[in-house]
């Protein structure tokens, strides 16, 4: 940004901004920078200026105080880092609380899948249990199935016997 000297009849020679540099330099408009070195009736400008085209500035443009602006704009600059710390400040305690979830959920699932598998494998026990079960059954009847037979077998051959 370029600085200009302007000279004051009560302040003397000033570097000066024009309203535009200066409102590049603080992030504004150059409109909200005419506004901020005019006065309101009965009031004090926020900041010092000189309105174009007159003895102590000669040129087209609103100039403001370089120091004045160079003074808010450090203030910016440190409330800008300020604000920067304090949000650097809450990601590193969003990442701490993100990773002791992920932890916390990691081993959540980890648990979830050992239960899953105990059941499948409790499940699986209990069908070849009930597996075993059945066959057993099956072959206790395949056993009486056969007796019966032969137990027929034998009243057919008495009945035959005592028939002929």
């Amino acid at each position: 940004m370029q600085r200009h000297l302007i000279q004051d009849a009560e302040l003397g020679e000033i570097v000066t901004y024009t309203s535009v540099d200066a409102a590049a330099i603080l992030g504004t408009t150059s409109k909200t920078m005419i506004a901020r070195v005019q006065a309101a009736k009965g009031q004090r400008s926020e900041l010092r200026g000189w309105a174009p085209n007159t003895e102590a500035n000669p040129n087209r443009a609103w100039m403001v105080d370089a120091s004045q602006v160079d003074t808010l704009a450090d203030e910016d600059t440190d409330q800008l880092h300020a604000q920067v710390a304090q949000l650097r400040e809450e990601l590193a305690l969003t990442r701490s609380r993100s990773e002791a979830d992920l932890e916390r959920l990691t081993a959540e699932r980890a648990t979830a899948a050992d239960a899953i598998a105990t059941a499948e494998m409790e499940r699986s026990e209990y069908r070849q249990a009930t597996l075993d079960a059945a066959l057993q059954r099956v072959a206790q009847l395949e056993r009486e199935r056969d007796q019966a037979r032969a137990a027929v077998r034998t009243l057919t051959a008495t009945v035959n016997a005592l028939t002929d």
